[in-house]
């Protein structure tokens, strides 16, 4: 299991991302040797406490409609179809500020529904992939959903298996352990598969040195390979 978490602030995004083991058989293409699970992510919001939204009723009905009629159209009837509303948060800006007065400072826009939604592909070796949206108070989008925009690509939802993308990541030399997460990359509007091949890692102190293969999750093709430092 490999698990990361990208926090900041007060009034930042928390989320956490792992790769979590498992022994499924694919239908097409080599078998799974693990599932993956990129998970949800919400905001933190210092001490208030948003009401959780645990079902589409949970939501105006002008808010629901706005957003089906969105996500319709972003995802196109299939893939919406397969989409679960999994959880969420309801925020109330005035309760907010009483409860956290320096939400009134934030450089971002709070939204008014932050919203989880889960889609899984096991052939594909991806157990669980919950997509987050931020919505104002009229169901309007502020931050995206973090899938493609799967209409203007033919409808279908392309995803290679993980398997296929170590195989792209072998290809380019690269040996050990190849562990994995999942993402959207908004620039290339896809799906990638993010690889971090263990014969490339080394510390110097505190410093790790890893290098991350992304892997267009579309179509298997190495998209680009990244020298990258962390902190242990």
């Amino acid at each position: 299991m490999i698990p990361r978490r990208a926090t900041s602030a007060v009034g930042a995004l928390v989320v956490w991302m792992t790769a979590a083991c498992a022994a499924p058989e694919s239908a097409s293409g080599p078998a799974c040797t693990e599932l993956v699970t990129k998970w949800p992510g919400s905001l933190y919001l210092g001490d208030y406490d948003a009401p959780e939204v645990t079902s589409m009723a949970d939501l105006p009905e002008r808010v629901q409609a706005e957003l089906a009629a969105h996500l319709r159209a972003r995802l196109g009837d299939a893939v919406f179809s397969e989409l679960v509303l999994t959880g969420g948060q309801a925020i109330d800006h005035d309760v907010l500020l009483n409860a956290e007065p320096s939400a009134a400072d934030w450089q971002w826009r709070v939204p008014a529904y932050r919203l989880n939604f889960r889609l899984t592909r096991p052939d594909a070796c991806l157990e669980a992939y919950y997509a987050d949206i931020s919505l104002d108070e009229e169901g309007r989008v502020l931050e995206e959903i973090d899938l493609p925009n799967v209409a203007a690509q033919g409808g279908r939802l392309q995803l290679v298996s993980l398997e296929r993308a170590r195989a792209a990541v072998r290809a380019l030399g690269h040996g050990g352990e190849l562990p994995v997460e999942i993402s959207y990359r908004p620039d290339l509007d896809s799906l990638v598969w993010v690889i971090s091949p263990s014969d490339a890692s080394s510390k110097d102190g505190v410093i790790i040195h890893f290098v991350e293969v992304v892997v267009d999750a579309r179509d298997g093709r190495v998209v680009e390979s990244v020298e990258r430092e962390a902190i242990e």
